[in-house]
Formats: structure tokens, sequence, C-alpha cells
């Protein structure tokens, strides 16, 4: 029974490279393949949700940067921005604030090269917040202010109070 136990992560590893590996050349397979890797990004979107629910991080981490792939695949940019800020509210709760930092990095320069700008006040939101925790104090302050900026500029009042509160904690 111990020697089974100690087997069972590395075939769990191994299970979710190949999924990873079916998932990519999954783009080149079939004329609908697109359609099929909107779908499976979905089906990731909500295995991430439910994993993180449960408190299960990692695989909520593993869930989330699959849909990513698939999303980018699919040719959705909003769904790969969306699975890359929830992966990155993963890493933080872990404590992984630098791969945190990275992937809404990421997220930011797809929003910010693409028709997702809507998106930019909200992954700066989440990237004042991790930058809190962090440091630098006075990048974590700008990126919030500049996360209030633009949700001001935008008309979204949710966005604006929740910034104005975050900087209230931060100050």
């Amino acid at each position: 029974h111990a020697r089974y136990m100690a087997v069972r992560p590395i075939a769990r590893a191994r299970v979710r490279t190949l999924r990873i590996l079916i998932l990519v050349a999954g783009l080149f397979c079939a004329p609908g393949a697109a359609l099929a890797q909107q779908h499976a990004a979905q089906e990731h979107m909500a295995t991430g949700r439910a994993a993180f629910e449960r408190g299960a991080f990692d695989r909520a981490i593993e869930s989330w940067s699959i849909a990513a792939i698939a999303s980018e695949q699919a040719g959705d940019r909003a769904g790969q921005i969306q699975a890359l800020v929830y992966a990155s509210e993963a890493y933080a709760v872990l404590g992984r604030y630098r791969q945190a930092v990275g992937v809404l990095d990421r997220a930011l320069k797809l929003a910010e090269g693409s028709e997702e700008r809507a998106h930019v006040p909200w992954i700066l939101s989440r990237l004042g917040n991790v930058l809190i925790a962090t440091g630098p104090a006075d990048a974590a302050e700008i990126t919030l202010r500049r996360a209030l900026d633009m949700a001001r500029e935008g008309g979204d009042t949710a966005l604006t109070a929740a910034e104005l509160n975050d900087l209230g904690n931060f100050l």
C-alpha cells in the first residue's frame, strides 16, 4: 500500500502533462478545433472555480492555466485574460506572489494590446493588491491609483468604490 501511495503523485503528474499535451495538439487536429478548445476552456474554468472554492488552490491554478491555453487557441482573448487573473488569485492565496505578479503582468499585456482594454482597470486592481503584500509600496499605490483613474473614466462605479476602499486600507 505504501508503494502505491508513493507512485500516485507521479501518475497524477503524468496525467496532467498528458492532458496539457492533448489540449495543445487539439488545435491542429480538426476543423472544429477552435470550438472544441473553447468548450475545453469553459470546462477548465468551472473546474478551477470548484477547486478554488474547496481550497484546492494548486488544482485551481492547473485548471485555469489549461483554460488560458485553450482560450488562446480558440482565439478567446477575454477568456484567456480571465483565466490568468483567476490563476493569479490562487497564487496569491498560496503566498506565491511572484507568480501572481507574473501572471497578472501577462494578462495586462494581453489586455492593453487588444480590444480587451476594458479589462485593464480590473487587472490593475488585482495587481495593486498583490503589490501591497509584496512591495514596493510606491508601486502598489501607483497601480491602485491608475486602476481608480481608469475605473472613474470608464464609469465603473463598483470598481471605483473598490479602488477607493483599497487605497483607504493601504494608506
